[in-house]
C-alpha cells in the first residue's frame, strides 16, 4: 500500500474530517476522499447540487486537530461561495 493511501485511511480518523464530514452530511452533499495532488493535503471531492464536483483541501494532518468549528466555518464559506445555501 503506498503512503497517500495510508494517508487517506488515517485521514478518515482526524477529527476535523469527521466534522466536515457530518456537516456535509447534513447538507445532503455527496463526498469522497481524494488523494494530495503532488506535494500536498488529501481532499474532499464535493457534488455540488448543480452536479459539478469541487475540491475542498483538507489542510490537516491525519492526527492533528485544528478548531474543528473553524474548519466547518470555512467549508461553509467555501459551499456559499458556490452558491450552496444552508438548509
Amino acid at each position: 500500500m503506498g503512503s497517500k493511501c495510508r494517508l487517506i485511511q488515517r485521514v478518515r480518523t482526524n477529527a476535523d474530517y469527521q466534522a466536515l464530514t457530518r456537516h456535509l452530511d447534513t447538507l445532503g452533499l455527496r463526498h469522497r476522499v481524494v488523494p494530495p495532488e503532488g506535494k500536498g493535503h488529501p481532499g474532499l471531492m464535493i457534488r455540488l447540487p448543480s452536479g459539478e464536483e469541487a475540491r475542498f483541501q483538507i489542510a490537516c494532518s491525519p492526527r492533528g486537530s485544528l478548531n474543528s468549528r473553524a474548519r466547518v466555518a470555512e467549508l461553509k464559506r467555501w459551499l456559499a461561495s458556490r452558491g450552496v445555501q444552508p438548509s
